[in-house]
């Protein structure tokens, strides 16, 4: 699938994010760009030759740090949360703007190195991020300020929230280290507190993922291993 006439590839530079918003696919990725594409358009393409095929974006915005359109983001990850977006810029920003808007803003600026992942709590006003210099912050999107920061050994490499249960009351999340730590994390009150830490993979974890049922936690290393804990849907794995 190529953009336009002229057969152009969707995006300059690596496509980082494709998911789907009712009856769109998002694109976004390293030209920091965000493109819809109409999912029946798609349907209904017939391609020329081989496997290609052109087609135009139905709307696309670009992310930049300034009104000039200067210094485009590098998005890496996108989340929707109620009627907003959340936007991920691998050069440490973290950008919201409405569903149905195309302007923007930096709601948090970090300074210490890439953002590797984010998670939003799926019953709190906060989100989860985690750094290449394994910071973890917990930040109001509400608010718009840090409400607590913990740091830890090794390098962050990704994120997953345990989904809201009434015995977790949607405050656990589990982070993967580049030294093959997971660490389940509690965010309270008084703060980010360690529940438990456990060796999972001898080189780095670069994707976790709890099941629906909260019956398991399963996480994926560079090597391409995949090992699958059990959990109590609370703090034990």
């Amino acid at each position: 699938m190529l953009e336009t006439e002229n057969k152009t590839p969707l995006h300059k530079g690596m496509i980082e994010v494709l998911l789907q918003d009712e009856d769109y696919y998002v694109t976004a990725g390293a030209d920091g760009f965000i493109k819809w594409w109409r999912i029946s358009d798609i349907d209904q393409a017939e391609a020329e030759e081989g496997l290609d095929f052109a087609i135009s974006p139905t709307k696309e915005i670009q992310i930049t740090e300034g009104e000039d359109g200067k210094n485009p983001a590098y998005i890496v990850h996108m989340i929707r949360a109620d009627a907003k977006w959340y936007i991920q810029d691998a050069y440490g920003r973290i950008y919201m703007m409405p569903r149905d808007s195309d302007v923007y803003q930096v709601v948090y600026e970090f300074n210490q190195g890439a953002i590797n992942d984010v998670a939003i709590s799926p019953q709190h006003n906060y989100a989860l991020t985690l750094g290449e210099n394994g910071l973890v912050k917990t930040w109001d999107y509400v608010a718009k300020n840090v409400a607590y920061q913990s740091h830890y050994a090794g390098g962050g490499t990704c994120l997953e929230h345990m989904p809201n249960s009434d015995g977790n009351k949607g405050r656990i999340c589990a982070a993967g280290f580049d030294n093959g730590i997971v660490r389940i994390l509690g965010i309270t009150a008084d703060g980010i507190q360690l529940l438990t830490a456990f060796k999972a993979h001898d080189d780095a974890v670069v994707k976790i993922k709890y099941t629906q049922d909260m019956k398991m936690l399963v996480t994926a290393s560079a090597t391409g291993d995949v090992f699958f804990f059990e959990s109590d849907g609370l703090t034990d794995v």
